[in-house]
């Protein structure tokens, strides 16, 4: 299965569901023992509230029978509420097995046996109902108390429906209080990984393992130990590189005068020998640019600047150091530098507001490889411009960006191939060309230096090609 295909699981999902999911059953399980405990008590509460009606109604019935006689007296209830319907009925029987008393919702069949003692459950007329069976003292009276079951149905039905009810409002809140912590547990997690995501290989810091969860410390701690053996492998890279390209400057040098010096010896050289002797300076020249911009390389990958904090933009000064330094290679190709008369008011805006902070050898390296490789591949006789403009920044009108461009019009670069320019040892004529291809990704490096990127743009006139980048304002 490709990666792309991969499931993908959340650890703060499913952390959040199997909790939830645990408060859910220990909710369900805690309900139905409560349910049960509540139902065992309420039927206890209901059979003592019985059998304290059937002493209280049998204790009055026998002073209502000594006043009125032995006569036959039933279903003459005092009090009729409709709004309360009477659940409970009573039937007053004397040991002979007569009807002396009953209430109006009571049939004249015995509620339950005569000869049945205490509690029981009977079924009358097709009703269940719980009965208390309670004979007096002197022998000569018998009660018996009745409730239909489905009053009892109705109390448990209401507290269930209540319970149900409650747990409906307070599981959506549950689930939120355990998303909350889970969050909360998993929140240095989360800081964590934003300082991984922030790897790469110009910030190898090791990663903040406080107050991690010791199940996540061996990774993090085996993380940085890898990012330790990368750092040092980087170093030496850096090393190596440096110290080749510098051991290559002298021999690389001995060998150009050997072969300036033969050039002035031979006095009438063949056609062959001056051909041989152009071209071993035309590879001589090739090697010592390649290893100049090995060197850049190695200074930028290395961070050149860092070393140091970053100062304010003096873009005059940059700009004016890099026309001089490459004022030499542009004469010898025939190729005038300008700098575009409106950058002068940009340019002394961005350094008067003094809000822009770059590493100036690193910038200033950067500009001087652009314009070295727009006047290596220009035409004869050609111009090479660089351009500063200030804009406001899209997200924060008080803030300004200024866009630094350097454009020539030499030939240009096809279309199809400006996604590779940026890319090391690239060359666009790999037969005809006398640069090594790092120029434009040594200029990369160094634009991601100030958390820039270097974009192609048109050139002069309608002619060659342009390079820009973005500086913000802190």
């Amino acid at each position: 299965m490709s990666k792309e295909l991969q499931p993908r699981w959340s650890l703060k999902n499913r952390m959040t569901l199997m909790l939830f999911g645990l408060v859910i059953c220990l909710w369900v399980l805690s309900a139905v023992v409560i349910y049960f405990k509540a139902e065992h008590e309420s039927q206890e509460l209901f059979d003592s509230s019985l059998s304290e009606t059937a002493n209280l109604l049998l204790f009055l019935s026998e002073h209502e029978i000594h006043e009125v006689g032995s006569a036959k007296i039933s279903g003459e209830d005092a009090v009729n509420d409709s709004q309360h319907p009477q659940y409970l009925a009573f039937q007053l029987w004397d040991m002979a097995g007569n009807l002396k008393y009953r209430s109006a919702n009571a049939p004249e069949s015995p509620l339950a046996p005569l000869t049945v003692h205490g509690f029981s459950w009977q079924s009358t007329e097709g009703e269940t109902r719980r009965t208390y069976n309670l004979k007096h003292n002197n022998g000569t009276l018998r009660i018996i108390v009745s409730e239909p079951l489905k009053h009892r149905q109705e109390i448990s039905g209401h507290f269930f429906g209540a319970l149900i009810a409650f747990s409906v409002v307070l599981l959506p809140f549950g689930f939120l209080g355990v998303r909350y912590l889970v969050s909360k547990a998993l929140a240095p997690v989360d800081e964590c990984a934003k300082q991984v995501n922030a790897l790469d290989v110009r910030n190898l810091k090791p990663v903040n393992a406080r107050e991690l969860p010791i199940e996540i410390l061996p990774l993090v701690d085996g993380l940085n130990s890898a990012m330790t053996r990368i750092q040092e492998g980087i170093e030496r890279e850096k090393r190596f590189t440096a110290d080749a390209a510098h051991e290559l400057r002298t021999p690389l040098a001995g060998v150009r005068a050997n072969v300036q010096l033969l050039q002035k010896e031979l006095q009438n050289p063949t056609a062959d020998q001056s051909d041989i002797m152009s071209d071993a300076m035309v590879g001589i020249d090739r090697c010592s640019r390649m290893i100049n911009q090995l060197l850049a390389l190695s200074k930028s990958d290395a961070n050149i600047g860092r070393h140091s904090d970053p100062e304010t933009l003096n873009l005059a000064s940059i700009i004016q150091a890099v026309v001089q330094m490459e004022s030499p290679h542009a004469k010898s190709k025939s190729v005038s530098i300008r700098l575009n008369e409106s950058s002068v008011v940009a340019m002394e805006l961005i350094h008067k507001r003094g809000k822009i902070m770059v590493y100036p050898t690193a910038l200033e390296l950067l500009l001087r490889n652009l314009v070295n490789n727009a006047i290596a591949y220009n035409r004869v006789g050609g111009h090479v411009e660089l351009e500063v403009e200030t804009l406001p920044s899209p997200n924060n009108s008080n803030r300004l960006l200024l866009n630094i461009s350097v454009k020539d019009d030499g030939p240009g670069i096809p279309i199809d191939k400006q996604a590779f320019v940026f890319e090391r040892f690239f060359r666009l004529h790999p037969n005809q060309s006398k640069g090594s291809g790092l120029g434009l990704s040594i200029c990369n490096e160094l634009a991601n230096l100030h958390s820039t990127s270097i974009e192609i743009t048109e050139g002069l006139n309608g002619q060659g090609v342009g390079f820009k980048f973005t500086l913000q304002e802190a």
